[in-house]
């Protein structure tokens, strides 16, 4: 470690801001439709046992589709305050925010009456 520190400090400190920091969020930006996050996401939704992939299929007309390695469903949005309300058909209720910057768009994804969360990128 003395060899990197000498050598390549901002190497350094980006990997030990990773470990010790987190890495922050892109700046949120306002959801003003549905078209501004229809199409296919993917990434993970975790609770506090658990970590899960999860596809996720948004409609310009206010629904959408999950599905999960065990798992599927179907629900409904609702715009508030810049940010969509996601209630599934099972009853579950989770706030998403946007966020854009250089390494592009994510959803932030919050369980509402439950310790569970997310985080959803445009499928490729």
């Amino acid at each position: 470690m003395k060899t990197i520190m000498k050598t390549k400090p901002g190497i350094c400190c980006a990997v030990l801001g990773l470990i010790f920091g987190g890495a922050t969020l892109p700046p949120r930006v306002a959801i003003e439709n549905f078209r501004t996050v229809s199409g296919v996401w993917a990434g993970h939704v975790s609770t506090q046992n658990n970590t899960t992939s999860v596809r996720t299929v948004f409609g310009e007309d206010g629904t959408y589709t999950w599905t999960t390695p065990n798992d599927k469903g179907t629900g409904t949005m609702k715009l508030s305050d810049g940010k969509m309300k996601l209630e599934s058909s099972s009853g579950r209720v989770s706030i998403a925010s946007l966020h854009e910057g250089p390494a592009g768009r994510l959803l932030r994804l919050e369980s509402v009456g439950m310790d569970a969360s997310g985080e959803l990128r445009p499928a490729k």
